[in-house]
């Protein structure tokens, strides 16, 4: 495995230093100073990135900016490799308080112009499977379930996103286009058919067509089928991208839905649709961005911001907000109505030290989840870190979201051991964990125990763990009581990774089969 993925770091190298071609020039545009920098010292320290959960820990890029940035580059890969890989993987999950367990298996064949991909997903006590997604790639044409990232995401954006505070360049949504879809989220993707083709060396043109059973909550929904046509318009010019973005869908019957005021205003019925127009302005220090979009109604959505990154010290980011309270966009990003206001976060970085500050304020004017009209949300983060000669840290942070919260968290390597020390906590309670980590050659280890007394639900703790791959754990403490796990991983030969995670109230066991070409 490890062959097939160096070429990844290579290709990295490549991405920062602007040498790339193709669609990497979009994503080399997307990258801001600080990103390409800190990706490079990285590489030059520790060698190729291996895979996407390493690339994350890279400063400057969230776990949902790590994804981007690899599917792109592996995008840009495939197109001009010549080699053929296949890997195959499977994860069991058993909680011990319940009956049944969860299994999901994935296949994922890559060639010199055909990829292809197979999942099977399967929850306790559902008819096997309960889940099923594939496609086929060729070249830019795929067949079969597959996600679809455009512009700032307010007309048309099916993958997974995180919405968390991080870096200033999070601000800013990282458009990737059409990828074969490899999740096992039974909701966030199409079905269907997309294609993408260069037009000279400036224009893009995507199109997708989708035609799936829909998963909805509503009263008698029946089996819905919900479909969609759409196309992206692209052109890209040394520092500048613009994109056109259209889309129009419905359901193939009528949903007979409970309206309510917070919902009023989120329910059509028939065809539906939504059109927009982004940028992407690269100038010196500055990335310049926004997106402006209507619906079927003309009801707007507005969004714009600025990156100012003058050196790998300093990086600045603000956003705007406007989004209509009947603005409604089934297929965006998420999140698109009712929202008027702005974020803006700031990271500075002298020797040892890296300090970041991010903040967002919105007003609702429309009734939105139990709050009444004219409510206002407002969350503030100011993290500072220290690390030493020995690539130890400290981080101390403190937020405010509705309440107050703050976090101490340390950790020390010595050579292939890691320790680590968190405690998060509340005016109501806290968790705090100790953790020691091990690594070197074919074994990985990880253990970790941790205390937690918050009182109820409202004064919960949530808390990343680590667990085996294809997954994203973050689990959630409440009451009084003590929690551990145990993650193992041994590789007994090159194309072999073996995954097994014994936690207090669940266990997890993962394999993963790699047949270089």
């Amino acid at each position: 495995m490890r062959r097939e993925i160096a070429g990844m770091g290579i290709l990295l190298h490549l991405l920062t230093s602007h040498c790339l071609f193709g669609q990497s020039a979009d994503t080399t545009l997307a990258l801001t100073p600080y990103q390409r920098q800190s990706l490079i010292d990285y590489c030059e320290q520790y060698g190729d990135v291996l895979s996407v959960s390493e690339l994350s820990n890279v400063d400057g890029f969230t776990a949902d900016e790590a994804k981007w940035l690899w599917e792109s580059v592996k995008s840009t890969k495939n197109s001009t490799g010549k080699h053929r890989t296949h890997s195959l993987t499977a994860k069991f999950r058993k909680k011990y308080a319940a009956e049944g367990f969860s299994i999901a298996s994935k296949y994922a064949y890559t060639g010199i112009r055909i990829d292809a991909g197979l999942t099977v997903d399967n929850d306790p006590m559902e008819k096997f499977p309960d889940f099923a997604s594939g496609y086929v790639k060729y070249r830019n044409i795929i067949a079969g379930d597959y996600s679809a990232r455009f512009g700032q995401g307010l007309v048309l954006w099916k993958a997974f996103s995180m919405n968390t505070m991080g870096e200033p360049s999070t601000l800013m949504h990282k458009q990737s286009g059409f990828a074969g879809y490899r999740s096992t989220d039974e909701s966030n993707f199409l079905r269907g058919a997309c294609a993408s083709v260069h037009v000279g060396d400036k224009w893009n043109l995507s199109v997708l067509g989708s035609y799936k059973k829909e998963n909805l909550t509503a009263v008698d929904s029946g089996n819905v089928h919900g479909y969609a046509a759409g196309a992206n318009l692209r052109y890209s010019s040394g520092n500048l991208r613009v994109g056109l973005t259209a889309i129009t869908y419905g359901y193939d019957r009528l949903i007979k839905r409970r309206i309510q005021d917070y919902n009023r205003l989120q329910i059509y019925d028939g065809l539906w649709g939504n059109a927009g127009i982004d940028a992407l302005l690269s100038l010196g220090h500055w990335r310049l961005f926004g997106e402006a979009a209507i619906d079927a109604r003309a009801s707007p959505a507005l969004l714009a911001g600025a990156i100012w990154s003058p050196s790998y010290n300093l990086e600045m980011s603000v956003v705007g907000k406007a989004f209509s309270p009947s603005y409604i966009a089934t297929h965006s990003i998420g999140d698109t109505y009712n929202r008027f206001g702005g974020e803006a976060a700031v990271r500075y970085v002298s020797g040892r030290w890296k300090l970041n500050f991010n903040a967002e304020y919105y007003h609702h004017p429309w009734y939105r989840y139990q709050k009444p009209a004219g409510g206002t949300t407002f969350k503030a983060r100011a993290t500072v870190q220290y690390t030493l000669k020995t690539d130890a840290f400290i981080l101390l942070q403190a937020s405010y979201n509705a309440k107050f919260k703050f976090r101490l968290h340390t950790s020390f390597p010595a050579g292939p051991l890691t320790a680590s020390l968190r405690f998060d906590g509340n005016m109501q309670g806290y968790a705090a964990y100790a953790e020691l980590s091990y690594r070197s050659g074919r074994f990985q280890a990880a253990a970790r125990g941790t205390f937690y007394n918050t009182g109820e639900w409202d004064s919960r703790v949530c808390l990343y763990e680590k667990n085996v791959p294809e997954s994203f754990n973050v689990e959630t403490f409440y009451g009084k009581g003590l929690g551990a796990y145990l993650l193992l991983r041994y590789t007994p030969f090159k194309y072999l990774d073996l995954w097994l995670k014994a936690r207090h109230d669940y266990s997890a066991f993962f394999i993963r089969i790699f047949f270089p070409g």
